[in-house]
């Protein structure tokens, strides 16, 4: 297989590259803002080899751009600036939440692009391909070719992950530390708050995920109401900041899932009238 060019803003330490030696089998010259971080890049890589001209780099049909959000304007930018025709040459964009979009003025130059995402942890990584058709085949033979597990998504679908990235960090971790709260609350420990949530919710989460939709449907049952109201209601007289968070989350179910869960709204309803 042609061998890919690496355009970097400098980084090597956590790089898709990096994580991932098999993938550096084929990697070529390698440019960088100087001859210096291509240099360091390649010694860090144990592979390719750094240029300083763009012209070493314009025989290579591919191009893998390898730089964090605030960094791919800049590679486009000394892309565009260095002459080369890029028309014809496939650039793949990776190590950046950005997608091929970021690459639009290449594009507009005749190249076809795409983007890499990784996701998951490190340790069962996984990776999101999306772009241009022959990018993505061209960083899809690539991928596999280390043994790496790749889904394809369409352009638009692609930045939904953005959304899941934040579904599955920032909005869970705050319930998550909310839920703990409430147990520290009820006189329970840090640790041992810390070590029940993790084998209350971690079985529930598995079983429900191995099971599909079906296993989250909660049985609509009038003491489900009670009790979810009984719950507010308790929290609200301990910690009223707590309950604020509980009651959004109760409605903000209901809304979401409202034909599985409107029972929810009778929840809502009772605890706004145990307020009052």
């Amino acid at each position: 297989m042609v061998r890919l060019a690496l355009v970097t803003a400098g980084l090597h330490n956590g790089t898709l590259l990096a994580r991932n030696p098999g993938l550096c089998r084929q990697l070529g010259p390698v440019i960088g803002p100087s001859i210096r971080l291509a240099s360091r890049c390649t010694n860090a890589l144990r592979a390719g080899y750094a240029v300083r001209e763009w012209n070493d780099v314009a025989p290579f049909p591919a191009w893998l751009f390898s730089a964090p959000n605030d960094r791919v304007d800049g590679l486009v930018g000394a892309a565009l600036a260095s002459g080369i025709d890029v028309h014809g040459h496939i650039i793949i964009l990776t190590d950046t939440r950005s997608d091929s979009g970021a690459l639009g003025p290449l594009r507009d130059a005749g190249a076809a692009t795409a983007s890499i995402l990784s996701i998951g942890p490190p340790e069962k990584e996984e990776y999101l391909l999306e772009g241009d058709n022959q990018a993505v085949r061209r960083a899809r033979s690539w991928l596999q070719s280390a043994g790496l597990r790749v889904h394809v998504v369409s352009h638009a679908t692609r930045r939904l992950f953005g959304a899941v990235t934040a579904l599955t960090s920032n909005v869970t971790l705050a319930l998550l530390d909310a839920a703990i709260r409430c147990l520290r609350d009820s006189g329970i420990s840090n640790a041992a708050a810390r070590d029940l949530l993790s084998k209350a919710v971690g079985h529930p989460i598995q079983a429900s995920l191995r099971a599909g939709r079906k296993l989250r449907r909660p049985a609509i049952t009038e003491q489900g109401r009670q009790d979810i109201a009984r719950q507010i209601h308790s929290l609200r007289r301990q910690n009223p900041a707590l309950a604020a968070v509980f009651e959004r989350c109760v409605q903000n179910s209901r809304d979401f899932l409202a034909k599985e869960f409107a029972w929810l709204d009778g929840a809502a309803e009772s605890t706004r009238k145990a307020a009052g």
